[in-house]
């Protein structure tokens, strides 16, 4: 790849389209090519390849954000592999976190590598653009200086700058400096309260999720993450229950939605503790608040959902035991008949 085109760009589609968008763009490659899948470049392949699966793509759209300002990302142990082929795969480069277990800096292939400062002891940002030009204008001001000037001239000039020059410079980028720690004290703060109910939200949501997981299994023998499979076995109680009542089978449908998925519960976690984990080294980023109360709205939405579960198992429940006394009372009267029919019989 050249360039600072994703994946998005090399196949014409934006990192909101639906499966049908993708293939609609797909096709516009493949009849540009004359219907011929080699002459489609190679590069179109591979994006479409990894692209047209709906949750590839948000696992993509998620890793250019955590690229672009910055966010560690969080990978559960037994995973690791797994993610650092897909990075490869969507042309990204992973890079261990030090500071935090299982976690990942991701930069683009356009993006500079993470610097890691010894003496800190922390992953150091690339320069700013104003530094960078702060440098460069600094450069240019003495080497126009020097130019042409004796050796005299040019000690009186580098006197005069590191006297006059570079302390006012240096006044105007502490002043600046001070007003940026204030508003940055100020945010941190914030961040600090946000990051907190954030964080007790979430470990209220896992439980409640752990809570309810257990109760759904017990009632039904199926796992919550399964619920939605229609192939895993059941109990010929519970297929029962569920062809005879359509009630018990809105109850399932409504359990099953409920839950969330455990991808978007592992992107609530990345999200809080990467702001975190910027709190400490204080490296805050505007976006910081945003993602913190879009995560508190989130994990608010969950856990409203999950209040509906609570009715929805016990009715469950309730329809599967009318249904195995209603195969155990059946299966005592047709011993009774079958007694009777013997006696008679004899």
């Amino acid at each position: 790849m050249v360039g600072r085109a994703t994946l998005f760009d090399i196949l014409g589609v934006n990192p909101e389209a639906t499966d049908d968008d993708v293939k609609r763009a797909w096709e516009g490659h493949y009849l540009n090519a004359d219907a011929d899948h080699e002459r489609v470049p190679q590069e179109v392949r591979h994006a479409y390849q990894l692209l047209q699966d709906s949750d590839r793509r948000v696992w993509y759209t998620d890793m250019l954000r955590a690229a672009a300002i910055g966010h560690p990302v969080t990978v559960r142990p037994h995973e690791i592999i797994a993610f650092q082929r897909m990075c490869e795969l969507a042309f990204l480069k992973s890079y261990p976190d030090k500071d935090v277990k299982d976690a990942f800096l991701v930069r683009t292939h356009w993006q500079e590598p993470p610097r890691w400062d010894e003496a800190a002891q922390r992953f150091v940002p690339p320069p700013t653009a104003w530094e960078r030009l702060r440098k460069a204008v600094a450069a240019v001001f003495l080497l126009q200086c020097f130019r042409g000037k004796s050796p005299g001239q040019q000690i009186a000039l580098t006197i005069l700058y590191l006297i006059v020059v570079a302390p006012t410079a240096y006044a105007a980028w502490f002043g600046i400096n001070a007003l940026s720690e204030a508003r940055t004290r100020k945010l941190e703060s914030a961040l600090r309260n946000l990051g907190t109910r954030s964080t007790e939200m979430s470990k209220a949501l896992d439980q409640r999720v752990d809570s309810l997981s257990r109760r759904f299994a017990d009632a039904t023998g199926v796992p919550i993450g399964s619920c939605a499979d229609a192939a895993f076995p059941k109990k010929p109680e519970v297929e029962s229950a569920l062809f005879k009542n359509p009630t018990a089978k809105s109850a399932w449908d409504v359990a099953c939605r409920s839950f969330p998925k455990d991808s978007d519960v592992q992107l609530q976690r990345t999200t809080v503790a990467g702001v975190s984990q910027r709190i400490s080294k204080h490296q805050l980023l505007d976006e910081d608040v945003d993602q913190l109360e879009q995560t508190i709205v989130w994990l608010g939405k969950a856990l409203g959902q999950l209040d509906e579960v609570d009715p929805k198992i016990d009715h469950i429940r309730t329809m599967i035991a009318s249904e195995r006394f209603g195969r155990v009372s059946g299966s005592s009267a047709n011993e009774e008949k079958s007694s009777e029919s013997r006696k008679n019989g004899g």
